[in-house]
């Protein structure tokens, strides 16, 4: 980008919210937040703190005045947004919810690099973070899609390497992939072959399918989630919210001991939303399945889940916040805290 500017005169706008890049290449920095711009200067008189409590500070409608945000800053005052944020103990979840389902330390390989968190038994675990910190990753190396180069699994608590998502469907663990057109689903079945794909192994004996058993577990499941549609037509022919409440319907056909989401409300209306959540709590209340999902929208897990952990830059300390005491601009600072140390949340009590 340097050599194209400086040696053939071309003007780049670039568009990053990773501090470090901008801050390595940019002249000019402009921040927005909701639709609106609120901080316009050179990087050369703007810092990180700056652009951070810019972005993710509450400047009502008016009219953004940029020299006074960066004054604020200055003065320190931007640091105090985040000294209201609880954190909660291990032993605090273990009690309210049960026993630890996954437990991670220190894992690491494929761009992670050091994870540690917990989840328990009933609990809805939300992961925050930007967009490449990490999240998805992390959920695909717990399912054995990614290897594990380092660090530790423990799935109730004994250890957990798996080599592959067989070997973790096997263990217990039911994943609802992001790209669900992409690799949540065979579009040419229909819903009911492609809720059964999991779980065709627990229907044969003597190396016969037992289809009418295994279509009347299919039918049930799917009954539970109110799929409005063909069940039987390819599940391509469904919108997007009765496609996602198909693989939920899968999930719990697999009845797992976990439950791992990546934006398991992406691309579907608020209505399939509302009942998508319904779902999620009556499996971590009812089922007592651990849950752990994955939002980059903030007021998502703010309202769903019971506890929230925040991923920078591959890692995750292993903190985790009560959602009633984090609010979605916390969720935002304490996202990009890494990128400046006059930013840095709280530590573990």
């Amino acid at each position: 980008m340097r050599r194209l500017v400086d040696e053939q005169g071309i003007g780049v706008l670039l568009v990053d919210h990773k501090l470090d890049e901008v801050f390595a290449v940019a002249d000019h920095v402009i921040g927005l937040s909701g639709g609106r711009i609120v901080l316009d200067g050179s990087v050369e008189d703007v810092d990180r703190a700056a652009v951070i409590e810019a972005i993710v500070g509450d400047h009502g409608s008016g009219p953004v005045d940029t020299a006074a945000v960066a004054a604020i800053v200055g003065d320190g005052l931007g640091e105090t947004s985040l000294e209201s944020v609880e954190t909660v103990s291990e032993a605090a979840r273990a009690r309210e919810f049960g026993a630890p389902v996954l437990e991670a330390t220190g894992l690491s390989g494929n761009n992670l690099h050091g994870v540690d968190l917990t989840v328990h038994a009933g609990e809805i675990l939300g992961i925050y973070g930007l967009v490449g910190s990490g999240r998805t990753r992390f959920l695909r190396t717990v399912y054995g899609a990614f290897p594990l180069a380092e660090g530790s699994l423990k799935l109730l608590g004994k250890p957990f390497r798996p080599k592959s998502p067989a070997q973790a469907i096997k263990a217990g663990v039911a994943f609802l992939s992001e790209e669900r057109k992409f690799d949540g689903f065979v579009p040419q079945m229909s819903s009911i072959e492609n809720v059964v794909l999991p779980v065709l192994g627990k229907y044969i004996r003597g190396g016969v399918l037992r289809w009418r058993a295994l279509k009347g577990s299919a039918d049930d499941v799917l009954s539970q989630v109110s799929i409005r549609g063909q069940v039987s037509a390819p599940i391509t022919s469904l919108s997007g919210g009765n496609q996602q409440k198909a693989l939920f319907a899968r999930a719990t056909l697999q009845a797992p001991l976990l439950l791992l989401l990546d934006e398991p409300t992406k691309g579907v209306d608020i209505g399939a939303k509302r009942e998508i959540y319904g779902i999620i709590r009556t499996l971590a209340a009812e089922k007592n399945v651990a849950v752990i999902v994955v939002s980059s929208e903030e007021e998502e897990l703010t309202e769903l889940a019971d506890s929230i952990a925040v991923f920078r830059g591959g890692s995750c300390d292993g903190v985790v916040y009560p959602r009633s005491s984090v609010t979605a601009a916390q969720l935002r600072e304490l996202a990009w805290a890494d990128a400046s140390p006059a930013s840095a949340g709280p530590s573990a009590p």
